[in-house]
């Protein structure tokens, strides 16, 4: 299953996921993380594997000092702002909601939702 087609392997690995076989999904997925759904998908099942650190190595690696928007709307390339997203999900899986916040501070686009204004209206306050 390792080298078929990315959506399959998706597929598959959730599927693993959801019949506790998560570090097993974790596994195929890791080689992929370039394409933006096995990234998503990565992120998701990282969370029972219990792999949420080197999920965010992976994640972090893909983002350069430097990032900018490469658009890759005919693609499916692992842009840098989502893997900040992805990245984002993991720090407040985490407990580390300020860490999430400041990344998608980072991000180069804007939602609809604003992310880091969500995020920061969710953070419990003192």
């Amino acid at each position: 299953m390792e080298d078929g087609h990315p959506l399959a392997l998706e597929f598959h690995s959730r599927l693993l996921a959801r019949h506790g076989r998560d570090d097993e999904a974790f596994r195929l997925l890791r080689p992929h993380v370039q394409d933006r759904f096995i990234a998503a998908a990565l992120v998701d099942v990282a969370d029972g594997a219990g792999r949420d650190d080197e999920a965010a190595e992976l994640l972090a690696a893909q983002i350069p000092d430097e990032h900018r928007c490469d658009s890759p709307w005919c693609c499916r390339g692992l842009d840098p702002d989502m893997a900040i997203g992805l990245l984002a999900t993991i720090r407040e899986r985490q407990g580390r909601v300020d860490d999430a916040i400041a990344l998608l501070r980072t991000r180069d686009k804007t939602s609809l939702n604003n992310s880091a204004a969500s995020y920061a209206q969710r953070r419990p306050r003192p």
